[in-house]
């Protein structure tokens, strides 16, 4: 099944294969961002600010998120 296919059913609700070698490995490149932001140190801020702007689809200025966080699909949705 496409992966296009695969996320729709898996956005509306649907059946879906939670298996499929594609979304498997586009969910690890996730989670691993995830795990990279909840090891950061305080300082330097840009680097947690980097991550969070690749794991949200839009973040305010000076956003703060204390690590460690927890989110299915490190973000994604």
């Amino acid at each position: 099944m496409d992966i296009n296919e695969i996320k729709r059913r898996m956005q509306s609700g649907e059946l879906y294969d939670p298996n499929d070698a594609e979304l498997m490995a586009e969910q690890t490149r996730r989670l691993a961002r995830l795990r990279r932001f909840n090891k950061t140190s305080p300082y330097p801020k840009r680097r947690r600010a980097r991550l969070l702007k690749k794991m949200f689809a839009a973040i305010g200025e000076n956003c703060y998120i204390e690590p460690p966080v927890h989110m299915n699909w490190g973000g994604k949705h």
